[in-house]
């Protein structure tokens, strides 16, 4: 079975301590991937929860450049997400900024 991209959504610039956003899902065996970049000078993981219509997503892999560009990139996954449009919710540790997911 090949690989297709299904939709992608975009939340920008967010200085709170979470930020909701929809996103519709279609097809089957869906599998989505959450990309968050945010700047920091908090060496600790910045997103603690990242929800999909209520259900939770697991972390992947958290990377910390905070020595050289004050920036941690961590991947997040839910499989078989709920189809149609809902609310992704991510919520953070602390206040982050310039947050691009």
């Amino acid at each position: 079975m090949a690989l297709a991209l299904d939709a992608t959504s975009l939340s920008a610039n967010v200085t709170t301590i979470s930020t909701t956003f929809s996103h519709t899902s279609t097809g089957n065996n869906l599998i989505m991937i959450f990309a968050i970049s945010a700047a920091t000078s908090n060496v600790n993981q910045v997103v603690s929860t990242i929800t999909y219509n209520g259900a939770s997503a697991t972390s992947i892999e958290v990377s910390n450049d905070n020595a050289t560009m004050n920036r941690i990139t961590e991947l997040w996954y839910l499989i078989a997400p709920a189809t149609v449009t809902h609310d992704v919710v991510v919520t953070y540790a602390n206040e982050p900024s310039d947050f691009f997911s």
